[in-house]
């Protein structure tokens, strides 16, 4: 299946479909949510509120992409995900990846992270993409799963004041041998969806 948007959401054949946030108090409650339930994994434990959330998106940047993350089936939301592009260096950090309590346990999170891995190289045609996440929070063994390379704690230029920081990095050379394929292969035996992708340019 090739990828598709429709009202602005992206779709490529699996479980999720990813739509961009909107700053309205609906997605603000969604957001509020999750972000307050997983604050212990983020840099920033603040507290989320729907309307501090619609204060965000009304002077967040353009390049800020940020996704709540629907069940294809249901349109339900069940997590959010998102890229800050660099449109300079042709980069983005990846981040902000959540799944709803009901939903874990199930593949969901590999799936989005694969999504949006994908949504970057193949759509935005990114030369890297990077990560920062304290060593403890325990996403980070579907990074290691997904293809990420763990280059190191306090990488100089990616630190956070008083905590170790995790750095990650994946180039376009790794996604297309070893991420791509596998992203392929693991949406077959889990789930029996067949992705068909052309050559990666």
């Amino acid at each position: 299946m090739k990828d598709c948007f429709c009202d602005g959401s992206f779709y490529i054949g699996g479980r999720v479909c990813l739509r961009p946030v909107r700053g309205d108090y609906a997605d603000g409650v969604f957001v509020s949510q999750l972000r307050n339930h997983y604050r212990q994994w983020y840099f920033n434990p603040q507290v989320v509120t729907p309307s501090s959330h619609m204060a965000w998106c009304a002077q967040k940047s353009p390049y800020d992409e940020v996704w709540i993350v629907e069940q294809t089936v249901s349109s339900r939301p069940i997590g959010v995900t998102s890229l800050t592009i660099d449109p300079q260096a042709r980069t983005a950090e990846y981040g902000r990846t959540m799944v709803h309590p009901q939903f874990l346990g199930q593949g969901y999170a590999t799936e989005i992270e694969w999504t949006a891995m994908y949504l970057g190289f193949e759509f935005f045609r990114l030369t890297m993409l990077s990560g920062e996440l304290l060593p403890v929070n325990p996403i980070a063994k579907i990074h290691d799963l997904t293809g990420w390379q763990r280059e190191g704690l306090n990488v100089p230029g990616h630190t956070r004041p008083g905590v170790d920081t995790l750095y990650i990095t994946i180039d376009r050379a790794q996604w297309g041998a070893l991420s791509r394929p596998d992203f392929v292969r693991w949406l077959h035996e889990k789930q029996g969806i067949i992705l068909q992708l052309g050559e990666l340019d």
